[in-house]
């Protein structure tokens, strides 16, 4: 098989995906249309409405606490199968 050919057949793939996704994207669009309800972009809190806004700034010492976070839950994902 030349170069050329295999390439061919990536690139007719590529278009075969491609093409694959827009048909799903459009069909779920023509299937299930969205109802507009009043309350569904309103943001709330446990059914309640949100006395602060919701777009607040966290303090710069929350990421220390998840870059620790992460840290040991990758170190536990590594050492659970290890100690099994």
């Amino acid at each position: 098989m030349s170069e050329l050919s295999q390439y061919a057949i990536l690139f007719g793939l590529s278009v075969g995906v491609f093409g694959l996704v827009l048909s799903l994207y459009g069909l779920a669009r023509a299937i299930g249309r969205a109802r507009a309800e009043p309350g569904k972009d309103v943001p709330a809190t446990a059914g309640t409405q949100s006395r602060d806004p919701v777009w607040v700034r966290y303090h710069a010492r929350y990421a220390g606490y998840a870059l620790l976070f992460l840290a040991f839950d990758m170190e536990m994902a590594f050492m659970y199968p290890w100690a099994v």
